[in-house]
């Protein structure tokens, strides 16, 4: 009976080897098949649709615009207003507001004149000496 039994389970074993191995050879087998067709078929295959450097050539032929100028132009005279400019120091010095000197101040000193740096020298200007005194 001993012998039976060892029989039996020796045989199942057998079986349960021989169809995991054929199971593992139809997935290997598989495995490569479908690498294969996604490796080639790509390549066999033309693109359903254009690319986007065609697709940009395409809208480019279609939309194209052009323009042709006349040779002859009629040319119809222009008057412009006169205008004058004084030097910056010169307007600054005729004026004489703080807001004046704190530009010369940055003008003479090489510093940027901003809003921000004339609004700084400006709130100085105010707290050293009230406005009665300029």
């Amino acid at each position: 009976m001993r012998v039976a039994v060892s029989q039996i389970a020796h045989g199942a074993l057998a079986r349960l080897r021989s169809v995991s191995w054929t199971r593992r050879r139809v997935a290997l087998v598989s495995s490569v098949a479908s690498l294969v067709i996604v490796l080639i078929m790509p390549t066999l295959v033309a693109p359903l649709f254009p690319s986007e450097a065609e697709q940009i050539k395409a809208y480019i032929n279609e939309n194209a615009q052009s323009y042709t100028a006349p040779t002859k132009v009629k040319t119809t005279p222009v008057s412009r207003d006169t205008f004058s400019a004084t030097p910056g120091v010169a307007t600054l010095i005729k004026n004489g507001t703080n807001y004046d000197w704190a530009k010369l101040v940055l003008l003479h000193g090489n510093f940027p004149m901003s809003d921000n740096n004339v609004t700084v020298i400006t709130r100085w200007m105010r707290q050293e000496n009230g406005p009665e005194d300029w």
